[in-house]
């Protein structure tokens, strides 16, 4: 007897198949969900990271994280060691020149001599010292004019970012600070030039158009 197929047995076995590899895809979609899930749980029962667990699992995205931080730990080193050649470069450049009392930022191009006093005098032909503050360790506290007389050593104080260095040598003192700290604060508010813990130095000008305020800039020594 010969078997005879039909519409509705073609459509019946094609709806059977169909069910049957619905039920087997889930059936393995929810296995790994459950063995991800696992994965997480058993992570953070642990107190371990769960991206870790991952990493683990998958060698593929272990070795791309580690080659992402071998990327940013290289670009780090690289700038450390620019960072020291520039420091001892300059502070070599300052042992051998004949100037006592100086500043230097390199990230504006700014050398200058530095004098007693913020009088009017030695503001307009140097970078003028607080004589309240320190001159060695402690808080050094320097201000200069940035616009509109005879010299203008600050006019690019606000071009300065964090991580900046800022060079200062008074007599034998030679000493690398890095900027920590940028701030506009009223013309009567002292409490920058206030001594620290930390060997600091602190740059003050005027703020333009606005002669009530100062910028300030902190760098601690590095």
């Amino acid at each position: 007897m010969k078997f005879q197929y039909t519409k509705i047995g073609i459509y019946c076995i094609s709806l059977f198949i169909t069910i049957l590899i619905f039920i087997t895809i889930n059936i393995i979609f929810f296995q790994k969900n459950e063995f991800v899930c696992l994965d997480f749980n058993s992570a953070l029962s642990s107190k371990q990271n769960p991206i870790n667990i991952l990493q683990e699992k998958d060698p593929l995205l272990s070795k791309e994280q580690n080659t992402l931080e071998e990327i940013k730990n290289t670009k780090e080193n690289r700038q450390e060691d620019k960072n020291t050649k520039l420091i001892e470069e300059i502070k070599k450049q300052m042992q051998e020149t004949e100037t006592d009392w100086e500043i230097r930022i390199p990230r504006i191009s700014l050398i200058a001599q530095i004098e007693e006093s913020i009088s009017k005098e030695v503001m307009n032909r140097s970078v003028g010292h607080f004589e309240e503050t320190r001159k060695k360790e402690g808080n050094i506290g320097l201000a200069a004019h940035n616009r509109g007389y005879p010299v203008n050593y600050f006019k690019d104080l606000k071009k300065l970012e964090k991580g900046d260095l800022v060079f200062y040598q008074y007599q034998d003192f030679i000493c690398c600070y890095q900027i920590e700290n940028m701030v506009v604060i009223k013309d009567t508010d002292w409490t920058y030039l206030e001594d620290t813990k930390d060997n600091t130095i602190t740059l003050i000008t005027c703020v333009e158009n606005e002669p009530e305020y100062r910028r300030c800039i902190q760098a601690i020594q590095i």
